[in-house]
């Protein structure tokens, strides 16, 4: 009796987590974390678009979405909808944009590999989450 307790009592909880695919990050509301879990950057997105507010920036980023598949896009800062002014939006829009790779989706968050590609031949890495609001 009480194996069949604890199997539908594990059966509950893995039916409460949601069970996320690429798909389901290309449109809605998402957070960027901080390696302490706090809030860096929200961003709304739609299919080929997206808004990034942070504080860095009193003015929300307008960036443009390449989708490669589902898993994988190219972002770049869409100038064509307000003034180009952060440094790393800057570097990032010299150099034909970041190569975003979803590395695993756990839960609501998406761990992913950012990867920008220098004209001198070097990549710049970087690893971050991105949880669904």
């Amino acid at each position: 009796m009480k194996k069949v307790l604890l199997i539908l009592i594990f059966i509950g909880f893995n039916a409460c987590q949601p069970n996320l695919t690429c798909k389901d990050f290309k449109t809605g509301t998402f957070y960027i974390m901080n390696d302490d879990n706090s809030i860096y950057t929200t961003i709304v997105r739609k299919e080929n678009s997206q808004l990034e507010f942070s504080e860095q920036n009193a003015q929300p980023t307008h960036i443009a979405i390449e989708w490669i598949d589902d898993c994988t896009y190219l972002i770049n800062y869409d100038r064509t909808k307000s003034l180009l002014e952060d440094t790393k939006v800057k570097l990032m829009s010299e150099n034909n944009g970041l190569l975003i790779q979803k590395i695993n989706i756990s839960g609501n968050c998406m761990t992913y590999k950012a990867t920008l590609n220098l004209p001198n031949g070097e990549k710049q890495e970087q690893i971050g989450k991105m949880c669904k609001g």
